[in-house]
């Protein structure tokens, strides 16, 4: 596994595929795993570059505590480390805070942005269920609890239907709570809940594709409207029923919408 030793932290990433770059950020607590849905498709087309955050996966803790702003120069060292200028960005939830956060520091690395079900602040019934799942973790509540928790909240009504495959969702989610520290978890959590760029919105120039849902619980529609306030919104994608992932319950037009965004741009 390839590390990138950064000041303070390890950073572990994968790169496959050939073509126009694309960086993955996942969202809390997810690892680089969690794109498992699109590495066969974007790999044909892009060079997809996968990592996990600072505080989940292979990557390490930080001692100290973090914020969304470290974790965008870590794509920033990460790029430099691959030798690129730039590239496409895609960042999902809490990557999307991440893929906002470096095309305001640095937009001159941003090629374009694909933000998939994040808003420009922690909404705060978020903030307080995310305080809430923290505690929990805290107080060492089983994983098999957590992830029948946290599954109400993430997958649409429709995905719930199905016991079989509720059962297998759950066993995922525990296999995902499990590769993250309690540690790990709250320092991204509360590096999300520090985090608001509503205000530099109209300053952010990259070409942006937003991917949300009407039944998001987690980044609400209400929210995700915030980000019509970029300066260069090319599409505006709504899911009827996605939840807050439409990469794994649609990934097949998720994907197709990313790719042709994507290359959209490239032949711009």
């Amino acid at each position: 596994m390839p590390f990138l030793q950064l000041r303070g932290v390890s950073l572990h990433y994968t790169v496959t595929g050939r073509g126009a770059p694309l960086v993955l950020i996942g969202g809390l607590g997810m690892p680089l795993q969690g794109w498992a849905l699109q590495v066969k498709s974007l790999s044909r087309i892009f060079q997809l570059i996968r990592f996990d955050n600072r505080g989940c996966g292979a990557s390490s803790i930080p001692h100290q505590s973090f914020s969304i702003q470290d974790m965008a120069n870590d794509v920033i060292a990460l790029l430099d480390h691959l030798n690129l200028e730039n590239a496409h960005i895609l960042g999902l939830s809490m990557g999307g805070f991440i893929a906002l956060e470096l095309a305001a520091m640095a937009p001159h690395r941003v090629r374009s942005l694909v933000l998939a079900h994040t808003t420009a602040k922690l909404p705060i019934r978020t903030k307080h269920r995310l305080r809430l799942w923290t505690d929990m973790r805290q107080a060492a509540v089983p994983s098999s609890i957590m992830a029948r928790e946290q599954l109400l909240w993430i997958f649409p009504e429709r995905i719930l239907q199905n016991d079989s495959t509720v059962e297998m969702l759950i066993k995922n989610m525990i296999l995902a709570i499990e590769s993250q520290s309690p540690e790990g978890f709250k320092g991204q959590v509360e590096a999300c809940e520090r985090f608001d760029i509503l205000e530099k919105l109209p300053e952010i120039t990259a070409p942006a594709l937003i991917v949300c849902a009407a039944d998001d619980l987690s980044a609400p529609l209400s929210h995700a409207n915030y980000l019509k306030q970029l300066r260069n919104v090319l599409k505006f994608k709504i899911f009827s029923s996605a939840g807050h992932v439409s990469h794994l319950v649609d990934a097949e037009e998720f994907n197709h919408d990313v790719s042709d965004f994507i290359q959209s741009i490239d032949f711009r």
